[in-house]
């Protein structure tokens, strides 16, 4: 699983394969200094002698393009390199663009923002000590922060609870981003970057990207620790609801507690609160991991060395930090872990915390991830990084805990045939936790189905010819997201991001073979693996996709006749069959493949241009946004370029 690293300088162009390669390679011989120019696949940084004013000149553009010209010099250029591939150009633009809003990639706080929080830090002290908020308080947020308090009632207009909710205007004038919020727009730019990379005469675009990725990665870094509790590590405070203006709740089938997430609330028979909720800014597993893997992805791109060494330092002390937050697998014992919801400090209630014992599926896989690049860059650098003091940390210990983790989901997918949300023991824990429950979380997220099923689709002959292959009979049914169809809509919903993350595990998979340079077929058994996973996931995510007609399928409202294919799957779903899309390409990954999985990949093309079109027409709103983008340009990245690991390399 781990780079050849002795590479010499021709093995290295060997694989460009451009004409008039002898004169290239006596060029780069006489003055080793250009070689990122010629070879397309070990490109990583432009030139030193782009300008400032040569950058400036390229966002003018990108702006001009935008605002009032038909089309920018940025976009021409890419018309005339990238021939038949509009949506490649539409995403490198917006990518581009992006990129060109340096006031996008700012995580400084707007003063009402924190008062909005110390607001809530009071607000939720009250209730947790007098169970009733002030009318003081509910005044003060009001008044300052645009945070009311409403009534809320059942269908019958029963009086249940309340909530409160802040103004949109207010909220939107505080320009709140979080480091997950930046880390997306990242990843976008790294993509991009690398996609230019591959084409001529791109520099300042690629010097324009570049920076964006670093200034992104030293805004992170900035902020290693949120929310003060003296660990590194990343959250959020959460807003939720159709117009994202929830931040508390009082019914306790919700999840909202004045800005925390608290994905479990329990309460006793009494009503009394049973498990420790979460508060504003606690680390997030999915957002811990979602950032590590793009300052990860940063560190290979850059030629900073202080900062690659600031994010391996970085990266390192948010896994130490909560590196036994989670636990070992009930099945699996010693070779297997999984991580909460959440990461850090309890608040001394002397409660467990909500989500104790509870696997998420794809928060679990992307802490995997996170932690399996980490352990392969400090192993390309064990010698660089042997006789520094400041990085005592030990690979060993990050590659086996990542391995433990996708073991932990290897065995969900392949063992217990579990595409839902969440692990498979996780609805023995909730019926342990919530036992006056009549319909547990877990249920109202997936669903199990018989293996004959014909709304399963695809996935039945995928799991069928997969199962043969690895020697394992067919199992009598399969675990899928739906939730029950005979709750009301209210409850179908929430299955709504089990469809979306269950794509976000294809994703993982993909990169994890990336770092691991599986794509580069130094491991037959273990490329076979990935992309069954991969496969499966997507088979599996597929159901939606080919039955909206059917019962599974109720995310699919129809208004005015028409289909709105916004209410839950966004367009980032169709995204990830793009990702995959060219893989059906690569001989050493699909030769030995059962030919359900070669006709799923082979179709996945298809599903990708059938990508509805960008709209704003009322009920149909539909933009593909910077997460298909990103997707869409990942495809055809399958490994890491030698030169990349390497802190040698950055100075």
């Amino acid at each position: 699983m781990k780079l050849d690293l002795n590479l010499s300088l021709l093995q290295m162009l060997r694989p460009c394969e451009r004409p008039g390669m002898t004169r290239i390679v006596t060029v780069l011989i006489m003055t080793l200094v250009f070689p990122f120019l010629f070879c397309t696949q070990i490109s990583a940084l432009p030139p030193e002698n782009v300008t400032a004013k040569q950058q400036r000149e390229v966002c003018l553009s990108i702006k001009a393009g935008r605002e009032s010209a038909p089309t920018s010099n940025f976009k021409y250029k890419l018309d005339q390199a990238i021939l038949n591939d509009p949506v490649k150009i539409q995403a490198l633009s917006q990518a581009l663009s992006i990129a060109c809003r340096s006031d996008l990639i700012d995580l400084t706080q707007a003063p009402a923002y924190r008062k909005l929080k110390e607001l809530l830090g009071m607000a939720r002290e009250e209730y947790e000590s007098k169970r009733v908020v002030s009318t003081e308080t509910l005044g003060t947020l009001a008044q300052e922060v645009g945070v009311v308090k409403e009534d809320v009632k059942d269908s019958r207009g029963k009086l249940i609870g309340w909530q409160l909710v802040i103004d949109k205007k207010v909220k939107d004038d505080m320009r709140i981003r979080t480091a997950a919020s930046l880390a997306s727009h990242g990843y976008l730019f790294i993509e991009a970057f690398h996609q230019l990379s591959k084409l001529a005469d791109f520099e300042p675009e690629r010097k324009v990207l570049l920076d964006a990725i670093e200034k992104t990665a030293k805004a992170i870094l900035d902020n290693p620790d949120e929310n003060a509790d003296g660990r590194f590590g990343w959250g959020r405070l959460w807003f939720k609801g159709k117009d994202g203006l929830l931040l508390h709740t009082s019914v306790p089938a919700q999840n909202m507690y004045f800005g925390g997430y608290t994905y479990f609330p329990r309460a006793n028979s009494l009503g009394q609160v049973a498990c420790e909720k979460s508060v504003p800014l606690k680390e997030e597993a999915f957002d811990h991991a979602h950032n590590t893997v793009f300052l990860l992805e940063a560190f290979f791109v850059t030629r900073d060395g202080p900062l690659a060494r600031r994010i391996l330092l970085t990266v390192g002390k948010s896994f130490d930090d909560t590196f036994d937050e989670g636990g070992a697998h009930k099945q699996l014992g010693a070779q297997g872990w999984y991580y909460w919801k959440s990461l850090g400090k309890q608040r001394q209630t002397g409660l467990e915390e909500c989500e104790v014992g509870r696997e998420i599926k794809n928060t679990n896989l992307r802490m995997g991830l996170a932690l399996m690049v980490f352990s392969e860059i400090l192993l390309h650098n064990r010698a660089e990084l042997g006789g520094d003091p400041s990085f005592s940390f030990d690979v060993e210990k990050y590659f086996d805990r990542a391995l433990q983790v996708v073991r932990t989901n290897n065995y969900e997918i392949f063992e217990n045939n579990n595409f839902g949300y969440q692990g498979a023991n996780s609805r023995d824990v909730e019926l342990l936790q919530e036992t006056g429950r009549k319909l547990p979380v877990y249920d109202r997220t997936q669903i199990m189905i018989g293996l004959n099923d014909e709304a399963i689709g695809d996935l039945r002959d995928v799991i069928i010819a997969g199962n043969r292959v690895i020697k394992k009979g067919s199992p009598a049914g399969v675990t899928i997201c739906g939730g029950s169809v005979s709750e009301p809509i209210g409850d179908r919903d929430i299955a709504g991001s089990c469809w979306n993350h269950l794509a976000f595990e294809a994703e993982d998979y993909f990169r994890i073979a990336r770092f691991s340079n599986i794509w580069g077929g130094n491991d037959p058994v273990k490329l076979r693996e990935y992309i069954d996973a991969i496969v499966r996931n997507l088979a599996a995510a597929k159901i939606l996709h080919d039955g909206r007609a059917s019962r599974y399928a109720h995310y699919f409202p129809h208004s005015g006749g028409k289909t709105v294919s916004n209410e839950v799957v966004n367009s980032a779903f169709y995204g990830f069959f793009c990702m995959a899309q060219h893989i059906i390409h690569k001989p050493n990954a699909v030769a030995n493949l059962p030919i359900p999985h070669q006709r799923v990949l082979g179709n996945l093309a298809e599903i990708c241009e059938g990508t509805p079109r960008e709209t704003e027409e009322t009920g149909v709103t539909w933009r593909k946004g910077y997460k298909f983008d990103e997707l869409y340009l990942a495809a055809d990245r399958f490994d890491i370029p030698s030169d990349n690991w390497l802190l040698a390399n950055k100075k």
